[in-house]
Formats: structure tokens, sequence, C-alpha cells
């Protein structure tokens, strides 16, 4: 275990003239958990607990962000999956099983699900070679994904040079196309 700073906790306040000041506004909260890493501290914020309104916790949220890391190339920091579900999810109930494919056919607190592909693999779960993003599938609330092929709402899909450049990303109904100069392969244009 290799120590690291980080954040854990942000809190929001709202002032009201002195009248009940200050009160908490939001609290959100942030952990490191191995489990969503690979089994190692990579230091990659894993966790989100968005507390929202402190008078109620039907706001609540939490975030998961899942890692596949490839140790042997040292690409340790590009998640693969991130899912936002309805609540807190507590630290005792954290597990690699979060990260599984078939947890949102199984759960209705599931509000949304992100997954990231990584150098044209075929599966979000395969670890990254070099670490270019190459395509998001992004998935409905509440509706499952049955394998990958339902409830995808949002897919982009980016192409790279051999500099590894960005040079094409093409997203729902438009596409765009990255030019370079030839001699320093800097960015043309605003």
């Amino acid at each position: 275990y290799i120590p690291f700073s980080f954040t854990s906790q942000t809190s929001s306040y709202q002032y009201n003239n002195g009248v009940n000041s200050p009160a908490v506004s939001s609290t959100v909260a942030y952990s490191y958990d191995t489990a969503l890493q690979g089994g190692q501290q990579y230091g990659n914020q894993t966790i989100t607990r968005n507390y929202g309104d402190p008078n109620t916790n039907v706001d609540d949220t939490t975030t998961l962000r899942c890692f596949q890391p490839n140790n042997s190339r040292w690409v340790v920091n590009k998640v693969a999956l991130e899912r936002t579900i309805s609540g807190i999810v507590l630290e005792n109930a954290v597990s690699a099983d979060l990260c599984h494919f078939a947890y949102n056919q199984t759960h209705a607190d599931m509000l949304q699900e992100k997954q990231y592909y990584y150098d044209g693999q075929r599966f979000y779960q395969d670890p990254p070679q070099s670490g270019a993003l190459t395509r998001t599938a992004v998935g409905k609330t509440n509706t499952p994904w049955n394998n990958g092929n339902n409830g995808i709402l949002v897919t982009a899909e980016m192409t790279y040079d051999v500099y590894g450049n960005l040079l094409t990303q093409t997203v729902p109904n438009a596409a765009s196309t990255i030019i370079y100069d030839n001699g320093y392969k800097l960015q043309n244009g605003a």
C-alpha cells in the first residue's frame, strides 16, 4: 500500500442571513475501493455518494466506477464501467459484484450505466492496451441491457491516428473530424 492524498468528502453550506446558518445543503463522499480497481489501490476514485437534500434520502445516489487495470502496460486509470444507483451503497456492501455485467438486470435501483471501450476492444471488461477511448455506450434508466443489446441510449465512437491524436468522433446524428498539421501534428483551427 502506497499512501496518497485524496478527497474523502465535500459539503456545501447555505447561509440565510444568520437564521439557522450555516445549514448543510448537500454532502458528497468519495471512496477509493480496491474491489473496484482489480484488487489493487491505484488511487482511482471508485465511489461517489451524493447525499443530496439533507432533509430526505429520496434523492440520494451512489455512482460506482469500475476499473479493469492492465498491470503489464501500467494502464491503470481508465474507467471501464460507471453505474449510478438510487440510494447509498454502504462500505460493507462494496464488492467486485457491483461491476458485473448482470448487475443491472437484477437490480431495479440502477438509474444509469455507462460503458467505456478502449483500443478497439469488443468488451468494456477487457483491460485497455494503450488507453485510447474508442467507444462509449450509455444505458437508459431502469432498462436492462440484455447482454449489451437492449437499453442503449447513446453510443459514441472515436478513431485515432498512429500518434494517438483523436481523428474522428461520431455520436448519434453527428460526426466530427479533427485535422492536424503535417509537421508537428498539432490541431489546425480554433
